[in-house]
């Protein structure tokens, strides 16, 4: 078969200012295995290195989720332009907001895509507990919407006053799972979209894109009963479209961190080819695990070749503006 390019969405780094002592405590990035957070820090030579052992030509970096100030979140982009700037196409960017100051939203959100050629913006699924449902964060959606470019709403770890829910008969290991990746940071960002949803942004906002990882934040699976309880409310006489409809018009998901075939049988019932896009999570997965994974999603010819290309990369390209070339790539057009 021939070499199908990859194109990943959900890869991280971690910008200087966030390395000083307050940001980096919140971060608790001293609780990083090493050679991780040397890969969130280095956006260059070694980055490119793993992934062309992964078959990824083009890479969109994004901070990992963090709620930090105006200033900080201006000096992350900044220094995140000037990093892809000098990697010769290989990678493109999505801006770093700052959700606690939601007045100061919208002007960086501007400003990263207009000035610095940034495809988009990924944030933390919640503000310290806030969610972006709210009149305070209209202004964002709809700075989104008129620049005609995606929210990546990522998971992050619960806030202080939801971890007692996490408690249990086990260790702290896996209180800390339970409440994070194994379980409900990726229960609480589809809540989190379902919130969005109810309180009628896509009424405001009907062509706003949002993007979520991990096959969907667990939303595919629920599709179907999350549509019949909505409908029985009061409410969704004034909402004017359907769940569902709104998931298949607005929202696009990944297989970040999610190599699993099966999982994706699921989605591929539940969503649209053209929603579904491949990304990795680095440096949190393996590149190379994720390119097992392709493989074996590809011999199983669940899909066409030409719908294969278009979750490798070609709805990628569709959504954010940028191209891969075989063999090379470039990034924002």
């Amino acid at each position: 078969m021939s070499t199908i390019p990859l194109l990943s969405l959900e890869d991280h780094f971690v910008s200087s200012v966030c390395q000083q002592d307050d940001v980096a405590e919140t971060l608790a990035l001293h609780q990083f295995p090493g050679p991780i957070l040397q890969r969130l820090i280095e956006v260059g030579p070694e980055r490119l290195k793993t992934m062309d052992e992964g078959g990824v030509k083009l890479q969109v970096v994004s901070h990992i989720p963090v709620v930090i100030g105006a200033q900080e979140c201006r000096a992350t982009n900044d220094q995140l332009h000037k990093d892809i700037k000098q990697q010769s196409g290989s990678f493109a960017a999505f801006a770093t907001l700052p959700v606690g100051e939601p007045q100061s939203i919208a002007s960086e959100l501007k400003r990263c895509v207009k000035d610095l050629t940034f495809v988009g913006a990924l944030i933390p699924n919640h503000a310290n507990g806030v969610y972006y449902d709210g009149p305070d964060y209209l202004p964002m959606w709809q700075a989104a919407e008129r620049l005609k470019v995606p929210i990546y709403l990522h998971p992050c770890p619960p806030s202080s006053q939801a971890l007692p829910l996490f408690h249990g008969n086990y260790s702290e290991e896996v209180d800390f799972a339970i409440g994070t990746h194994a379980w409900d940071w990726h229960a609480n960002c589809g809540l989190h979209f379902i919130k969005l949803y109810a309180s009628g942004l896509f009424d405001k906002c009907p062509n706003l894109k949002i993007v979520l990882g991990h096959l969907g934040e667990l939303l595919p699976f629920m599709l179907g009963r999350i549509e019949r309880k909505l409908a029985l409310t009061k409410d969704s006489k004034s909402w004017k479209r359907s769940f569902t409809e709104i998931y298949a018009q607005n929202v696009w998901v990944t297989t970040s961190g999610m190599f699993d075939v099966e999982s994706l049988k699921l989605v591929l019932a539940t969503t649209k080819i053209d929603r579904i896009m491949f990304s990795i999570d680095y440096p949190f997965e393996s590149t190379l695990l994720s390119k097992q994974f392709m493989v074996e999603f590809r011999e199983a010819a669940l899909v066409s070749e030409e719908d294969y290309a278009r979750i490798a990369y070609k709805n990628a390209e569709e959504l954010l503006g940028v191209r891969v070339i075989e063999g090379e790539s470039r990034g924002p057009l």
